[in-house]
């Protein structure tokens, strides 16, 4: 009879494979030098390091810079008063009414600008979060539950309600399911997002009670339209004063209703209680955590084995992950090495492997790329979040992942062309530099083309797309290279390969990177990191970032 697919892991070392793979899977492939941490360490010993993850530290720190949604009404109003105050004994004319709504509207626009910088601050902050963390699961679940539960920026455009959300993800990330659905559906970004908080008995607004049920607990074909009708009349009279949930009871549809077959004069909390005494609730998450961790398309098997797993504990999330990271199928060939790495994934196990402490323009330039390659914090595509898998890879993400690998192995920011290609800071840096290089050449006199392009720091091939030289503390070659010294030539493709993919590469794949590295040297050379040229040591990292491999964890 064939075990179980939820049967564990037997029960001797992790291995260093496996750990590889929980450490790609239940964090962000970071720091690596976990994978020797939990090598030796039996599954259950590895999995509860992931899991209970409230004995290590927390270096969340909250950002103090934002301002709350309070501050933030208080602006609006002054902005709305500004320069009408002692005005009524005022004649007024045309080019006074003209000058004050001139002023407003500059006021509105620092306004606004200011609510966009704070979300791009607020990204940052995210992102050394989920890099510096000493509890990866934690951070993984966040970004999870943010897709899952998905509400942007473009419409809900202060920063502090969307911390709010963030931290409510966080503090909740493997806790009980229905109290995170509960706390988020009373979150006022997600009020706002879904128009919960104009939702009144004269006219009941149904976003909310739609998608409560249609993306967030059940699923489609687990409700009908009469449900979201009831459901959204039993939400009326939930509100927000923008910075914490408001029950005003006159808004409130005390009628009877009919919701799931419970009859009475439901509310809100009636509904989640309804919603969650249904088999698909339960179902319906574990079905979309597995296909986030594992691999799509669950078999029945898992989905039910989990399912009764999250209802005797609850709807605890905790329990179903330790079952599924301990489980023969979470380590399966359908799983291993099977799920194409997020934009977020990528880029944090990049800079992870490359030992790069990132700076203001590693860190604004991260930001950007994470926008062009689709998955921009703060801002998922629409209520259903972000669909991942084959989704992350086209034509134009995949030349921008290359690009990003080598801005961090080499610096190089390359300009693809296009509206907003580069970002402001980077922009400023690039006239900075021809600026420089302009008053050089007049002092100097003519030189080369080849000089020319030198100082102005561009690089490329004629023709190709060019970049500029940024003179960053980018990845450290020789400082890296340095741990292979004493390793022969033929055998330093191999040292990189396991180490930035944990498994060995094509024989094609081997020769070109070996022939970047100094094909010319004979195979019996022995490494001296202090003696190789440098260009070709990030040329080959470079190149081994730019595999398929590499694009999948």
């Amino acid at each position: 009879m064939q075990p179980s697919l939820l049967q564990p892991i037997d029960a001797r070392k992790m291995g260093r494979a496996r750990a590889r793979h929980l450490l790609n899977r239940a964090g962000f492939g970071i720091p690596l030098p976990l994978v020797d941490r939990l090598a030796p360490m039996s599954p259950a010993q590895a999995v509860q390091y992931f899991v209970d993850f409230e004995s290590q530290p927390d270096i969340v720190t909250e950002p103090d810079w934002l301002e709350s949604p309070g501050d933030l009404r208080l602006a609006r109003r002054q902005i709305a008063r500004m320069y009408e105050v002692n005005m009524g004994d005022m004649e007024m004319n045309d080019d006074i009414q003209k000058s004050i709504d001139i002023e407003k509207r500059k006021m509105n626009q620092e306004f606004n600008l200011e609510q966009r910088e704070d979300l791009e601050r607020l990204k940052i902050w995210w992102l050394r979060t989920m890099h510096d963390t000493h509890r990866p699961l934690q951070e993984k679940m966040t970004l999870f539950w943010h897709g899952h539960f998905a509400t942007s920026a473009q419409k809900v455009k202060a920063g502090g309600p969307n911390y709010q959300l963030n931290n409510i993800f966080r503090s909740h990330a493997v806790g009980n399911f229905k109290t995170l659905a509960y706390e988020v559906g009373c979150s006022p970004a997600m009020m706002s997002y879904l128009d919960n908080a104009r939702n009144v008995k004269k006219h009941p607004n149904e976003n909310f009670a739609r998608e409560l049920m249609e993306l967030f607990t059940l699923g489609v074909g687990n409700y009908t339209e009469d449900d979201i009708k009831e459901a959204a009349r039993a939400f009326t009279g939930w509100a927000t004063d923008g910075e914490e949930f408001v029950y005003n009871k006159r808004q409130h549809d005390a009628g009877s209703k009919t919701f799931l077959g419970v009859t009475g004069d439901l509310n809100g909390n009636d509904v989640y209680d309804i919603i969650f005494d249904q088999d698909a609730a339960a179902s319906f998450i574990v079905a979309k955590l597995w296909r986030f961790f594992a691999y799509d398309d669950p078999e029945p098997e898992v989905v039910e084995g989990l399912s009764e797993t999250l209802r005797e504990s609850g709807f605890e999330i905790a329990p179903v992950l330790r079952e599924m990271f301990m489980s023969q199928a979470f380590y399966s060939d359908r799983a291993v090495l099977t799920l194409i790495k997020s934009p977020v994934q990528l880029t944090l196990g990049m800079i992870s492997m490359l030992e790069i402490q990132p700076n203001d323009v590693v860190e604004r330039y991260v930001v950007h790329t994470l926008r062009q390659l689709g998955q921009d914090l703060f801002y998922p595509p629409n209520v259903k979040g972000w669909d991942g898998g084959q989704v992350w890879i086209n034509t134009n993400t995949l030349m921008t992942r290359y690009n990003l690998a080598n801005f961090l192995v080499q610096g190089v920011v390359t300009e693809m062309g296009g509206r907003g290609g580069l970002s402001k800071m980077i922009r400023e840096r690039r006239r900075e530099l021809n600026d420089a290089a302009k008053k050089s050449r007049r002092q100097a006199g003519a030189r080369n083309q080849e000089s020319r392009r030198v100082k102005t720091g561009m690089v490329g091939d004629a023709g190709g797309p060019k970049g500029f030289q940024l003179p960053l503390p980018v990845f450290d070659a020789r400082s890296f290279f340095s741990r292979a010294d004493g390793i022969e030539v033929g055998e330093i493709v191999d040292f990189l390969s396991d180490y930035f993919l944990g498994a060995p590469l094509r024989a094609d794949q081997h020769s070109r990177i070996a022939a970047a590295l100094g094909g010319h040297m004979d195979a019996g050379t022995r490494m001296e990191s202090g003696r190789w040229d440098e260009d070709r040591l990030r040329g080959a990292v470079h190149l081994i970032l730019s595999t398929a491999e590499f694009q999948v964890c």
